[in-house]
């Protein structure tokens, strides 16, 4: 976590997922969500569909898996992500479902639950 009045970085809890790279974040409020991309351990090229979310403001820090992303059978890598106005969105990407990678054109909503 950056503190700007100190100018520093402190360790929070490690990430809950698997390794990987290409990754999209967006925050809600206090809650900022990672999720998808492509796993890098000893060169598999496999890729996720998972989201998690991390809690800032809550005592006890703690990284919990949410909803998987997008269509079933689909895992999607290389995308780019945003929030506004409470929601999340996940734009394009790539999406691989039989092996061969297929250039998204999409855009994806996310909306917490109260929970979430």
């Amino acid at each position: 976590m950056y503190d700007a009045g100190s100018s520093s970085f402190a360790k929070q809890a490690n990430y809950g997922g698997a390794p990987r790279q290409s990754a999209v974040v967006f925050t809600i409020d206090s809650r900022a969500y990672v999720g998808i991309g492509s796993n890098v351990i000893k060169g598999l090229d496999p890729t996720f569909h998972d989201f998690f979310v991390f809690d800032v403001e809550s005592n006890i820090v703690a990284w919990r898996g949410i909803n998987d992303f997008g269509l079933p059978n689909a895992l999607y890598c290389g995308a780019t992500a945003f929030s506004l106005e409470g929601k999340g969105y996940v734009c394009g990407g790539l999406a691989k479902s039989t092996g061969s990678g297929i250039v998204q054109d999409g855009v994806w909503e996310y909306t917490p639950s109260p929970k979430n």
